[in-house]
C-alpha cells in the first residue's frame, strides 16, 4: 500500500492484516518475551530469517518494514494478532504508528491463538470469529466508499 500511495495509485478502501511482520529488524519486545510461547517462531530466528528476504537491504527500509514508514494516507486497517506470538509487537507498534499518522485502526490482540490461526477455520473457533470480524470491518469500509459516504471506526 505504501508503494501504491507513493505512486499515486488508488488504494483499497481498507485492509485486514493478520499477524503482520512489520519490523524485519526484529526490535519488538515480544521477539524476546514470547519466544517460548509462540507456536510458530523462535524469536532469535526472526531477524536471521529476514536476511533471506532482505539480502543486503537495510531491515528498516520502509518498503520491507512498514513500521518505519510514513503511514499517513493509508486506508483504515484492521489488525488481528495473537498475544503469545513473537510478532505481537509488530502489530501493536504498527497500530500505534498508524493512529499517530491519522489512520483509523481496529487492533485486536487475541489470547491463546497461534500465528496464522485464521487458516484453519474448520478447526479453530477463534479463526471463524476473526474472519467474521474482518469481513464485517471490510464491508463497513467498502460500502460507504462506494456510496461516497465517510465511515468512522474505532481509533
Amino acid at each position: 500500500m505504501l508503494a501504491l500511495r507513493d505512486a499515486s495509485v488508488p488504494l483499497p478502501a481498507a485492509a485486514a492484516l493478520f499477524s503482520p511482520w512489520t519490523d524485519l529488524a526484529a526490535t519488538g519486545e515480544s521477539i524476546r518475551t514470547n519466544t517460548d510461547r509462540c507456536a510458530m517462531f523462535h524469536g532469535a530466528g526472526v531477524a536471521h530469517s529476514a536476511r533471506y528476504y532482505l539480502g543486503d537491504t537495510d531491515p528498516r527500509n520502509p518498503l520491507a518494514s512498514p513500521l518505519y514508514a510514513d503511514l499517513a494516507g493509508l486506508p483504515p486497517l484492521l489488525i488481528h494478532v495473537g498475544a503469545d506470538e513473537v510478532l505481537r509487537d509488530d502489530s501493536t507498534r504498527l497500530a500505534e504508528r498508524a493512529r499517530a499518522a491519522g489512520v483509523l485502526v481496529d487492533l485486536k490482540v487475541w489470547p491463546v491463538v497461534p500465528h496464522a490461526w485464521q487458516l484453519v477455520p474448520h478447526l479453530v473457533p477463534e479463526a471463524r470469529q476473526s474472519l467474521r470480524e474482518s469481513a464485517a470491518f471490510l464491508c463497513a469500509q467498502v460500502a460507504p466508499a462506494e456510496s461516497g459516504k465517510e465511515v468512522t471506526t474505532r481509533a
